[in-house]
């Protein structure tokens, strides 16, 4: 996905909702930044939100967010 941040503070939040057909996820990969394919930002995370997130006004930012579950499949 990708969005231009306008008339936005410094910082944002990133809100997502992830889903697998085992219902097992223990973890999120965030892959955020200015490239059409973005680079891993943070990893491992146990929570669907990441804040203060910082961004440039008028700037294009892509992200992905990936799941792991309890096997380790991505």
């Amino acid at each position: 996905m990708a969005e231009t941040i306008e008339n936005s503070p410094s910082q944002i939040t990133l809100d997502w909702n992830g889903n697998d057909v085992d219902e097992d996820i223990v973890a999120y990969d965030v892959y955020f930044g200015t490239e059409s394919s973005p680079e891993l930002y943070k990893s491992n995370l146990t929570e669907s939100t990441l804040s203060n997130v910082p961004v440039t006004l008028n700037t294009i930012y892509y992200w992905k967010i990936t799941t792991i579950d309890s096997r380790e499949n991505k």
